[in-house]
């Protein structure tokens, strides 16, 4: 028989079970936090391929209405061929590329997406004409020398 004693002296965890628990969990939050950090990473590069994949769609547009892709650019206005951009539309604070005509000569064009605030650091993203796409991970200003494909 358990007297009032042995149940108040069993009830409760030690500080030492406590402190294997804390450990435990930090543990794998660091093995989870970090792939977690690449997923998000990855996804929002997807989406910024996404849109330099639109965006040439709009600047092939544009070339059918002119015949030239001089003059071709993603816009600020309602009336320019290709406005907001998923990845820098809305606040600053969610903006992660900035999406920027680089050449757009008579017969060629260049886009590139540029990582920004929290994607710093991820390397910038081309597409061409010819459908050349290239990502540079070591480079956030250009990706010329990158990758051929992404």
């Amino acid at each position: 028989m358990i007297n009032a004693k042995q149940m108040k002296k069993d009830q409760g965890f030690t500080l030492i079970e406590l402190m294997i628990v804390v450990a435990i969990v930090g543990i794998l939050a660091a093995i989870a936090y970090p792939s977690y950090t690449s997923h998000v990473n990855k996804t929002y590069r997807a989406d910024a391929q996404a849109d330099l994949l639109a965006a040439a769609q709009a600047a092939e547009r544009f070339y059918t209405a002119n015949f030239t892709y001089s003059g071709f650019s993603l816009g600020t206005a309602a009336t320019d061929e290709y406005v907001n951009w998923s990845p820098s539309d809305g606040s600053s604070a969610k903006k992660r590329y900035t999406l920027t005509v680089v050449t757009a000569t008579a017969n060629t064009y260049t886009l590139r997406a540029i990582p920004t605030g929290g994607q710093t650091g991820d390397g910038a993203i081309e597409v061409d004409a010819d459908g050349s796409r290239r990502w540079n991970p070591a480079n956030d200003s250009t990706a010329a020398a990158g990758q051929t494909y992404w």
